[in-house]
């Protein structure tokens, strides 16, 4: 850990003398406020002023907003690394004790890190989301995509003016929580390859039904006439289409990681 202790040093010097990182990192902060503080009043509003029922789409925002936050911590931390290329001290680490291997583990465990601290308290303090199993799930594949839209920046921009430019289009990603809630399926698979999809998939309930063991037996157990052996059967079931749901989020998020960070290494020739 030592190793690392001067580079986060520098990073949070970094942050503080830099307005536009220092908004990346607090954003979520402000959205968090926002969707707690904001977002009933300005419904509740519109509702009577308009008739406009916003409260509707609340599972559409949750959805939406919450996949801003690992964009965030994953610009910050992709700028981060086009900043030092551009001052030319990506060679100088790799030379260093902290070496090639350890100064791309950093990168890749910072951002995620911050995701899932920052997701973590998105899904319990923005007051959108219900207690659900699922949410284990999804604060995990929010935290994958911090490192995944890091890498990806760095790799398709040569110097930080181009990563500020470039960071416009990744934020579109946004995109595929609309796409999980109004695109009928099979057609809003074609937005599978985004890791966006499939956390936004689960919180609008788009998963398969009874995704979550307390689901599954909730579920049976409510079902008229339904006999032991049945319930049973609709758990196990349903339990396989999860594993199936989860095993399919992994390999994209995995795919992901292991292509962008070759990118970048082959890019920055590291």
């Amino acid at each position: 850990m030592n190793r690392f202790n001067a580079l986060l040093r520098l990073d949070l010097r970094r942050l503080v003398h830099d307005p536009m990182l220092l908004l990346v990192v607090l954003g979520p902060l402000l959205l968090i406020a926002a969707l707690r503080w904001g977002w009933p009043p300005l419904s509740d509003w519109l509702a009577l002023r308009s008739g406009l029922e916003l409260a509707a789409y609340t599972d559409l925002l949750a959805a939406l907003t919450m996949l801003v936050v690992p964009q965030l911590a994953g610009i910050a931390s992709g700028l981060l690394v086009l900043d030092e290329r551009d001052a030319g001290l990506l060679a100088i680490y790799a030379v260093t004790p902290l070496r090639s291997s350890g100064y791309w583990g950093y990168r890749l465990l910072l951002p995620s890190a911050i995701a899932l601290g920052m997701s973590g308290l998105f899904l319990v303090g923005s007051n959108l989301f219900a207690p659900d199993l699922r949410l284990g799930a999804v604060l995990v594949l929010l935290a994958a995509q911090a490192p995944i839209y890091a890498m990806a920046l760095v790799a398709l921009s040569a110097n930080k003016v181009e990563g500020l430019a470039l960071s416009k289009l990744v934020s579109l990603t946004v995109l595929a929580a609309p796409i999980a809630y109004w695109v009928p399926m099979p057609w809003q698979l074609l937005a599978a390859p985004l890791p966006g999809y499939w956390p936004a998939m689960l919180v609008l309930d788009h998963a398969p039904a009874g995704s979550t063991v307390i689901g599954s037996m909730a579920t049976g157990s409510a079902a008229t006439g339904s006999t032991t052996i049945g319930s049973m059967a609709t758990g196990s079931a349903a339990t396989a289409r999860t594993a199936l749901w989860l095993l399919c989020a992994v390999a994209i998020h995995g795919g992901h990681l292991w292509f962008w960070l070759r990118r970048c290494k082959r890019k920055l020739e590291l």
